[in-house]
């Protein structure tokens, strides 16, 4: 194997590892007093600083390219993903890690919920299994 082929098996271990150990060091920032708005905050904030040059530099013209409507959806994609964060890691001051990543787990089932209930969609699954 060569070194280049490595590369991604490396970044996708340190993706496990890192999502995988979130809740708990973000339990032990809350056990020092820090506020759980301040984590998720400083979570995306991280995430924001790490990522928008590696972004600006593979589709920087792309990026530029954007109509107006397609940044507002990904303003409000982010609104909902700072939402998502800032309720999730409130959850860990009210119950367990496991329970909170086992509630975080089923995020497939309420969006094929969400889907059946307001798009009227079934997923592949339901659609194969109803035409036997």
């Amino acid at each position: 194997m060569t070194q280049r082929s490595l590369w991604p098996f490396l970044v996708l271990f340190g993706g496990v590892l890192i999502v995988s150990t979130a809740s708990i060091f973000i339990r032990f920032a809350q056990a020092e007093g820090v506020p759980s708005l301040t984590i998720a905050a400083l979570r995306l904030g991280f995430a924001a600083l790490i990522l928008t040059p590696i972004a600006l530099v593979r589709t920087g013209p792309e990026l530029r390219g954007l109509r107006r409507a397609d940044l507002g959806l990904g303003l409000v994609s982010g609104v909902f993903l700072a939402v998502h964060f800032a309720s999730w890691i409130s959850s860990l001051e009210f119950t367990s890690v496991a329970s909170s990543a086992a509630l975080v787990a089923t995020n497939p089932l309420w969006v094929g919920l969400a889907s059946l209930l307001v798009f009227r969609e079934r997923s592949a699954g339901a659609r194969s299994s109803a035409s036997r």
